[in-house]
């Protein structure tokens, strides 16, 4: 009986395998929420409107470990903070003296876009209390904006929020109107770190991508001695 040679795996089937370990790993990569911070110096120069992303709660709330830092394009100057449902994107532009014309709500379908003002998907001018909006968000579910007069009143800060993103962009329907307690007058923005996320094909966990894998070279390994046996 002579030896028998090792073969190299089907090309067919070792590619599967590797777009399947691709395809898989580069889902596990993008999985986990992005957190960011919105910052403007007083005065509106478009040098000074960045917006730093970080991976965790906690790298945001103490301005640590940035993920990427993004010099705000387009009205960049004017940007008073932005915003997600998980699904769309947004930033909010007012410009100083508030003036309800300069009062404009921008959607994105990218976090990229959204970082650099690019591809907007629609620019809507905030109606009602617009001329005073800090700030806006979102949990997946509901929407909020957040308004606050310059001067520093606690009686002008209020949270109102919305049942839909339409109406969050108008300022209309409101659902509760809220002024804010204890530091409201200083209040300039407000989000959420949770999305309720919409229904989605399951990705197979680590044990399961294993098994695939190993299953697929025991069928590439019984081909073999089918073929030998013939």
């Amino acid at each position: 009986m002579g030896i028998l040679k090792s073969r190299p795996m089907n090309k067919g089937l070792a590619g599967i395998l590797f777009m399947l370990l691709l395809t898989f790993s580069g889902q596990a990569a993008i999985a986990g929420p992005i957190y960011f911070n919105v910052f403007n110096e007083e005065g509106e120069s478009a040098d000074t409107a960045i917006i730093v992303t970080y991976g965790s709660l906690l790298d945001m709330l103490t301005d640590f470990n940035p993920l990427t830092v993004t010099n705000v394009g387009g009205n960049g100057a004017d940007i008073v903070g932005s915003g997600s449902d998980g699904t769309t994107y947004w930033n909010v532009f007012n410009e100083e003296g508030e003036s309800a014309d300069t009062a404009i709500i921008v959607t994105y379908g990218s976090l990229l876009d959204m970082l650099t003002d690019f591809n907007p998907l629609t620019v809507t001018n905030v109606g009602g209390n617009g001329a005073d909006i800090v700030g806006s968000g979102s949990d997946g579910t509901g929407y909020w904006n957040v308004f606050n007069e310059e001067g520093e009143s606690a009686d002008t800060a209020i949270i109102v929020t919305y049942g839909s993103l339409l109406d969050m962009l108008t300022d209309f329907n409101p659902l509760t109107v809220t002024n804010v307690g204890g530091n409201g007058p200083d209040i300039v923005g407000s989000g959420a770190s949770t999305f309720a996320q919409p229904p989605s094909a399951d990705v197979p966990e680590p044990a399961t991508l294993t098994l695939l894998v190993l299953g697929l070279l025991g069928f590439g390994v019984a081909r073999r001695r089918t073929r030998r046996a013939v």
